[in-house]
């Protein structure tokens, strides 16, 4: 949560900043759209959700009103007869607008070509005024609505304003933000039971993933897999191989239980190899910072040494990683390998918290 309030603080900073000149907008300074999405933050965390989403739907409004303010205004120039005659080409427009002194055309051209250069837009007005239109959505505001809804336990009105964050967020002013929309749907999705958005909603998380996609049928876990089959130890597996997609974490470390309960062992498998991989990779990578002379030599001394630093200790239950370890011992077993599966139990029962311990007891 609060990595997620400071990149919220981050965008509105770079909304202030990035925003066209005051010149080219009808709005006043206090309706400007971050302004409005600032206020409606403050009000949220001050616990005055009424507030919070009275500001969020007024600065989409004006949002929107903004945009397509700015696609009338490029509009009517570009129509024009001695603009028609540019060929529609991007510099030769913003030459024309210039000579016709058409300052605020040429200040809305000039913000958008500085946010993306014109071959962004095929070099096109045109496309350049589609791409205006597009953008007068407002994603951020539609989340925080959620974000509202959602703590109202009003389930259904927080999923339709998630899903509008969602289809919008290619406008999000930072695209990875889009992880953040994504499992705010899968934890609404597991408080309604939901099992086709949970899932759907996890997968899309782990859909740029390079250590899990689909597109490649898995290569990586694959390879993995083939490893595991041919008897390779616990400590030789984590020597070998690394998945350092780490906004992935979550997501797999959610769904390999899930397929366990829908009982596919081939997907619990994969996500388990994933989520354990992803999970070692950091705290290796930590430790690593901590102690410029740390080498891995066994998964035994690697959590020896990650006990030392309390942080770590809260990290780890932060993003499951003992249950992440479960699953794949679990996962290995369903698949016959019984040793491999032993050997990271011993592991768990060894340096796991006491619910983890009894948790691995009983399953056993």
């Amino acid at each position: 949560m609060k990595i997620f309030r400071g990149l919220f603080v981050f965008f509105l900073c770079l909304s202030a900043v990035c925003a066209p000149a005051a010149a080219v907008t009808t709005l006043r300074p206090e309706e400007q759209p971050w302004r409005l999405m600032e206020r409606a933050q403050i009000a949220f965390d001050q616990h005055d959700f009424g507030a919070s989403v009275k500001f969020a739907e007024e600065a989409k409004r004006n949002k929107a009103r903004e945009y397509a303010w700015f696609v009338s205004v490029l509009s009517a120039e570009i129509h024009s007869q001695q603009i028609q005659r540019t060929g529609g080409k991007i510099d030769a427009v913003l030459r024309e607008l210039k000579d016709r002194e058409a300052r605020n055309a040429i200040e809305i051209v000039s913000y958008f070509t500085a946010l993306h250069d014109p071959d962004y837009y095929h070099d096109s007005a045109s496309e350049l005024i589609a791409y205006i239109s597009s953008m007068g959505v407002f994603p951020e505001a539609e989340c925080l609505i959620g974000d509202v809804y959602l703590l109202e336990s009003e389930i259904e009105l927080a999923k339709t304003y998630y899903m509008k964050a969602w289809e919008q967020s290619y406008a999000l002013d930072i695209p990875d933000s889009k992880y953040d929309i994504l499992y705010k749907l899968a934890r609404l999705a597991g408080m309604a039971e939901d099992d086709e958005l949970f899932e759907q909603s996890l997968l899309l998380v782990l859909a740029d993933d390079p250590y899990y996609n689909s597109t490649t049928q898995f290569a990586y876990l694959n390879a993995v897999i083939q490893a595991i089959n041919r008897g390779y130890s616990a400590d030789r597996i984590f020597l070998m191989y690394r998945a350092n997609t780490y906004r992935s974490l979550d997501a797999a470390a959610l769904l390999a239980p899930f397929y366990k309960r829908k009982q596919d062992p081939e997907k619990y498998l994969q996500i388990a190899i994933l989520s354990v991989l992803t999970a070692f990779s950091r705290m290796h990578e930590i430790l690593g910072e901590r102690d410029l002379e740390y080498a891995y030599t066994t998964l035994d001394d690697f959590f020896a040494k990650a006990k030392r630093y309390a942080d770590i200790q809260e990290w780890i239950t932060n993003h499951m990683v003992w249950e992440c370890f479960i699953s794949f011992a679990d996962a290995a077993a369903m698949q016959g390998k019984q040793s491999l599966a032993e050997e990271i139990r011993r592991i768990i029962l060894r340096h796991g918290p006491n619910r983890i311990v009894e948790l691995v007891r009983r399953n056993q």
